[in-house]
């Protein structure tokens, strides 16, 4: 009898200690909404404990995936532009890595121009427990599911976007200020385009721990 290469969850927590720090991984779901030609992007930090971080919400308007595409848009490896020169996203890893060195949790919500809002997500927790028992975990088929008990009202793109929410955050190395104030980011979307409205909303946290919310561009 055969078996498998790897056990998923042993595999998943090994590629947790990727060499990301907590910006570059933050930039790996932004270079995603940015190739699916978003105009806005919308980062919200929800605080635990004053000076961590319980989930990062990460929004934007750009095409939406439809159930196929998001489905397969957490695996490690599978990419809608695989091996394309011409954009970012080139091998399909950058997300899902990205989030898990920070993260035990993502889920995303997606919704192209004209459909409606599907979800799925991926757990680590879930997936080393199937391991456990000896069975294997899968990405779940992308089921209809409306964010608004998920995400505030004014994170929710109105025709078609994407929300990508990390939770179960256990790796942030530095305290969330730190985050906060090192997390300046500035991108070109495209020459032909006017800046694109980049916010990044520090969740609660007074003005002494982390500053008003901030409105950055991403050029």
């Amino acid at each position: 009898m055969g078996v498998k290469p790897f056990a998923a969850g042993n595999t998943l927590e090994s590629l947790r200690d990727s060499d990301f720090d907590s910006c570059s991984a933050y930039g790996e779901v932004i270079d995603n909404s940015i190739q699916a030609d978003a105009e806005n992007i919308k980062i919200k930090f929800e605080p635990r404990a004053r000076t961590h971080i319980a989930r990062v919400i990460f929004t934007d308007d750009g095409r939406g995936m439809d159930r196929d595409v998001l489905q397969n848009c957490l695996r490690l490896g599978w990419s809608s532009r695989y091996n394309d020169r011409s954009g970012i996203g080139r091998f399909g890893v950058g997300m899902t890595l990205g989030a898990i060195h920070e993260c035990r949790r993502i889920e995303v919500f997606s919704k192209p121009e004209g459909g409606e809002w599907h979800y799925t997500y991926l757990d680590l927790d879930e997936i080393e427990e199937n391991d456990r028992k000896g069975e294997e975990w899968e990405i779940p088929t992308p089921i209809k599911r409306s964010p608004k008990d998920h995400v505030p009202d004014a994170y929710i793109p109105r025709t078609h976007g994407t929300i990508v929410i990390w939770s179960k955050y256990d790796r942030a190395r530095d305290s969330l200020r730190k985050i906060l104030d090192e997390f300046r980011v500035c991108s070109r979307i495209g020459e032909s385009r006017q800046s694109s409205c980049h916010e990044f909303d520090h969740g609660g946290l007074d003005k002494g721990q982390a500053g008003l919310c901030e409105t950055l561009d991403i050029l």
